[in-house]
């Protein structure tokens, strides 16, 4: 997964940033903010407005979801959610207390390997004239 680091104070402007932020979001990236805060937020809109039904024309599904719409009301449909969480889809909660808790590495076994040679030998047979 691609991972964007996005930090308040770049100099993008707000319509810009938006749209960035739905295209980035909308690809499947790992966003990175240097405020937890705000992460928690938009990510949380974002799942808000997809559980919503509202959905670009890429991720659309038929009978599944409410209304298409371009990336501009995208946009807006997640600034629109900001502050909500979503009520299906699980809503994230990042806490810079929390320690990453990994399951111990299990090296797999060696796998069976077999050589095999195979020999091919090609033969032109000239008729004597």
């Amino acid at each position: 997964m691609t991972k964007i680091a996005v930090a308040k104070g770049d100099g993008i402007g707000p319509a810009i940033m938006d749209t960035t932020l739905e295209i980035i979001l909308t690809a499947g990236a790992a966003i990175e903010f240097e405020e937890i805060e705000v992460a928690e937020k938009v990510k949380n809109a974002w799942l808000k407005t997809l559980e919503d039904g509202v959905n670009t024309y890429h991720i659309f599904k038929e009978g599944i979801s409410k209304e298409k719409v371009g990336t501009e009301e995208f946009t807006k449909a997640v600034i629109a959610n900001l502050g909500q969480k979503p009520s299906i889809l699980n809503p994230v909660s990042y806490s810079t207390n929390s320690a990453l808790i990994l399951p111990k590495y299990k090296r797999k076994p060696a796998a069976k390997k077999d050589l095999v040679v195979i020999d091919i030998c090609t033969l032109e047979w000239n008729e004597p004239k």
